[in-house]
């Protein structure tokens, strides 16, 4: 197994604004007739959160397949209007592994890049790195989702390089601020990601652009989407009109981000102590993913926890536990106990408060295989103008250690592709 870990996202910042010393998601079946977006699915302002289970027509999903279907309309709405396009595989990519270090290179249309698993710096300029070096510099894509393009990559490189000994099977990823929305991104659009962790991610990962807005008409003190959008380049400038105007027009939010990743592993790491995180809104933006995730019968491959305040990116022990628990069942097949909402913040959420729609019930359990393949938008298809229990305490697996760097994430050290900062 590997992990991919808090200081890998940050090095993977590297693709998008950096020097590097030294996959396109999976599609929809074919046999598959999708719906096609509407022109204009923006048009109604919508406070509450958006229904995941209703196309953008208006078409209710009723089946696993239209869930897919609705999966892959999900990804192409967040990838025109939040994140960025995320292109597929390259037309060519090489890899090779020597002295720990995996290499890759890949090349489009003439242009190629180099990049390792090992970096040492990040700058933070737009449209600047790697990524852009093979698209150009004014391609949609944000830097998360850039970062998502390059694991995606090193999945890629790790899958024809047996030599590095790890099993692409049973991949997860992590990180906690920046590198826990990074971590969630690259979760849901790279479906050979077996586990999530994204760790106190706050707005722009698992809190809901509306419920953080909510917040601030309450005088909380959180990040809201326009603030968060002129002070990084971690969006696509799409998203800035949104964010600038009313979130309430995008035809999604973060529920549906978080659901993108169901059936598969998904373990969100929060805390309640820092009103910038706006715990609230992702206890919320949690409640409603875990509808997604139940009706994919699914309830036990989801689950989050929000432990009483501490310094930022740090791991207290009362969460170990839990972590654990799936790290053994998604990572090492073993059998434990993962069904975890929990929260000290004393939160509650009633059913319609912020989700008014119905959750039809699409199956049992695949085992925490992908049933969604987020794709990457065409243009025949994406629209032109936009307008609780605790788990019970499992011992750390045999030969791994968990350990926690400068910001967060978990890292484990038998196999993991990973640097220092």
């Amino acid at each position: 197994m590997v992990f991919l870990t808090g200081s890998f996202l940050l090095l993977l910042s590297a693709l998008t604004a950096g020097t590097i010393p030294g996959a396109s998601a999976a599609t929809v079946p074919q046999a598959l007739a999708c719906p096609a977006i509407p022109s204009n699915p923006t048009t109604t302002s919508n406070a509450k959160l958006p229904d995941p289970f209703t196309f953008a027509g208006g078409t209710k999903v009723q089946t696993r397949d239209d869930w897919t279907c609705r999966a892959d309309e999900i990804s192409q709405l967040l990838q025109k209007y939040e994140l960025g396009t995320k292109p597929p595989k390259p037309s060519t990519l090489t890899a090779s592994y020597s002295g720990g270090k995996l290499t890759i290179n890949a090349s489009e249309g003439g242009k190629s890049i180099s990049f390792s698993a090992s970096i040492s710096s990040a700058l933070w300029n737009r449209g600047q790195g790697k990524f852009y070096n093979l698209y150009g510099s004014n391609h949609s894509a944000g830097a998360m989702m850039a970062w998502s393009w390059g694991i995606s990559r090193i999945i890629d490189a790790l899958e024809i390089t047996p030599g590095a000994n790890i099993d692409t099977k049973r991949i997860g990823v992590t990180g906690c601020s920046r590198n826990g929305k990074g971590t969630l991104v690259a979760g849901a659009f790279e479906p050979r990601i077996a586990l999530t962790i994204p760790q106190e991610s706050g707005s722009g990962g698992s809190a809901c652009w509306r419920l953080s807005d909510d917040m601030r008409t309450r005088g909380i003190d959180t990040q809201t989407a326009s603030e968060i959008v002129g002070e990084n380049v971690w969006f696509s400038t799409a998203f800035n009109s949104f964010a600038q105007s009313s979130v309430n027009t995008l035809p999604f939010d973060h529920h549906m981000l978080l659901g993108l990743v169901a059936p598969r592993g998904l373990f969100v790491i929060d805390q309640t102590g820092i009103d910038w995180l706006g715990a609230p809104s992702s206890f919320g933006c949690m409640k409603a993913a875990a509808r997604i995730y139940n009706s994919l019968g699914s309830p036990d491959t989801f689950g989050f926890s929000q432990s009483a305040g501490h310094n930022h990116c740090s791991f207290p022990s009362s969460q170990q536990s839990q972590l654990t628990a799936f790290i053994n069942k998604f990572l090492l097949g073993q059998s434990t106990n993962t069904n975890i909402q929990e929260t000290a913040g004393g939160y509650t959420y009633t059913q319609g408060q912020w989700d008014n729609w119905d959750s039809p019930s699409l199956g049992g359990s695949t085992g925490g295989s992908s049933t969604s393949a987020p794709t990457t938008p065409s243009s025949s298809t994406v629209p032109a103008n936009p307008p609780s229990t605790t788990s019970a305490p499992a011992p750390t697996p045999t030969g791994v250690q968990t350990a926690w760097g400068q910001c967060g994430g978990s890292s484990l050290a038998s196999r993991t592709v990973s640097d220092n900062y």
